[in-house]
C-alpha cells in the first residue's frame, strides 16, 4: 500500500510550473498503485493549473515506479501530458533505476524526450529554457499570447 497523502505538489504560479515530489519515497510496484497516483498527479495538476497549460518537474527519487510497470503507469501519464501540459513541458530528476533503462522506457510508451537530469536545479533550468524559448517566440510574433487552454476533460 502507498501513501498518496506524502505527495506534495508545489507550485511555481507565475511560471505556472508544478513541482511534484513526496515527504518519504512513494514506491509503486503495482497497477493499482499505479492508477492510484496517476490519479492524484490529475487532481494536483487539475488543482494548480486549472483549465490552462504548465510545466512539471518530478523527483524521481521520491516517486518510484518499477521499470515492469512503466507501460501501464505511462498510459495514464500519456492522458496527463495531453492534457495539462506544454509539449516537452516535463522534466524529471533523481532515478532510483538507471538512467539508460528510464529513457528507454519513455521513449517507447510516452515518445520523445524523456527530459531527464541529474538534479533538480538542472530539471527546473531546462523547463525555464522552454518558458523563455516560448515568449521569445510569441514577441517575434508580436503576439502576447495568454497561457494556452487544456482540453475540456472528459469523464476520465
Amino acid at each position: 500500500m502507498i501513501n498518496l497523502s506524502d505527495l506534495i505538489g508545489e507550485f511555481d504560479k507565475k511560471n505556472r510550473i508544478v513541482h511534484l515530489t513526496a515527504k518519504r519515497p512513494i514506491h509503486v510496484t503495482t497497477l493499482e498503485q499505479g492508477k492510484a497516483l496517476s490519479k492524484a498527479v490529475n487532481e494536483i495538476l487539475a488543482g494548480h493549473l486549472g483549465g490552462e497549460r504548465g510545466y512539471l518537474v518530478t523527483d524521481y527519487s521520491k516517486i518510484i515506479i518499477e521499470p515492469e510497470k512503466i507501460e501501464e503507469y505511462a498510459s495514464a501519464m500519456r492522458y496527463i501530458f495531453d492534457t495539462f501540459l506544454y509539449p516537452d513541458g516535463f522534466a524529471r530528476y533523481g532515478f532510483e533505476i538507471t538512467r539508460v533503462t528510464a529513457r528507454l522506457s519513455h521513449t517507447m510508451h510516452l515518445g520523445g524526450s524523456p527530459n531527464i537530469f541529474n538534479t533538480k536545479e538542472e530539471a527546473f533550468q531546462y523547463i525555464y529554457s522552454l518558458i523563455e524559448q516560448r515568449q521569445r517566440a510569441e514577441s517575434a510574433a508580436g503576439d502576447v499570447v495568454p497561457p494556452q487552454k487544456a482540453p475540456v476533460q472528459t469523464g476520465r
